[in-house]
């Protein structure tokens, strides 16, 4: 039960995460980024902050795990913003 919900958690954090998420794009990232062939994405440095009561039933190792998949997450999430914007600058 306790991994259930340990599980169900971390979904309603990511969802929010992910709602909040507002992407910064350099003005002049298409003349910056014209000569590169590759870009790298690297994992976020997430931080995730429960309440009290959370936090009573979530180790320290647990809420590490939970950050470094909301980290991986958003990694995954920029990586696929990217392929979506080459995708549509193909298309053109």
């Amino acid at each position: 039960m306790k991994k259930l919900f340990i599980l169900f958690l971390g979904v309603i954090l990511a969802t929010q995460a992910f709602s909040q998420t507002h992407l910064y794009e350099n003005p002049d990232f298409e003349r910056i980024a014209e000569g590169h062939e590759e870009i790298a994405i690297i994992p976020f440095n997430a931080s995730i902050t429960l309440g009290p009561l959370q936090m009573m039933e979530v180790s320290a190792d647990q809420l590490a795990q939970m950050e470094e998949a909301e980290g991986e997450d958003i990694q995954f999430a920029m990586y696929t913003w990217f392929l979506k914007e080459l995708s549509v600058a193909l298309l053109k």
